[in-house]
């Protein structure tokens, strides 16, 4: 748990931590503003630890899930490599394991995924998933449950229409 120490003035300098969780791990933080996060494995956060100015904004690499604690005037941004997912307040998992994919599930409130190259934005709701494509900068979305895109931050596996050679 990092201490909530408000949100940094312009004349103090915002330092950055990271959580680099290995293979076959799995870490749980609470950032300075109340959000919770949990990282997967071989995933790495970086975050400050204070926000500074007018946005609270971390960096993802592999895959995390966000409870965010709602703050209006200072939006929670999750930057995933040349993909930005914005929010106020809400429930959400990034996974971006796969080099040219990041796959973006909402499981309550609303998010909008951001191409940071070309300014465009798509907008999910609950029980909607987005998917980026880097090479591409194309998003798609599609409904789907949520629970299977989240349920390794229980501890759970699930399989929908695999092979037991594929699982």
């Amino acid at each position: 748990r990092f201490e909530d120490r408000g949100v940094a003035t312009e004349e103090e300098i915002c330092r950055y931590s990271s959580i680099v969780v290995p293979e076959k791990g799995e870490y749980q933080a609470i950032l300075s503003d109340g959000t919770k996060v949990w990282i997967n494995s071989d995933s790495k956060l970086e975050f400050p630890d204070r926000f500074c100015e007018n946005i609270r904004e971390v960096k993802l690499t592999g895959e995390a899930y966000f409870e965010v604690a709602y703050d209006n005037r200072y939006p929670f941004v999750v930057n995933v490599g040349g993909m930005e997912v914005k929010v106020l307040g809400t429930r959400f998992n990034v996974n971006s394991y796969d080099r040219d994919t990041i796959r973006t599930t909402l499981v309550d409130g609303s998010v909008c995924i951001k191409d940071v190259f070309s300014d465009r934005e798509t907008l999910l709701c609950p029980d909607e998933m987005a998917t980026y494509c880097r090479s591409t900068r194309l998003v798609t979305k599609e409904k789907v449950d949520p629970f299977v895109y989240t349920a390794w931050k229980e501890g759970k596996f699930v399989f929908e229409n695999e092979t037991v050679e594929e699982i």
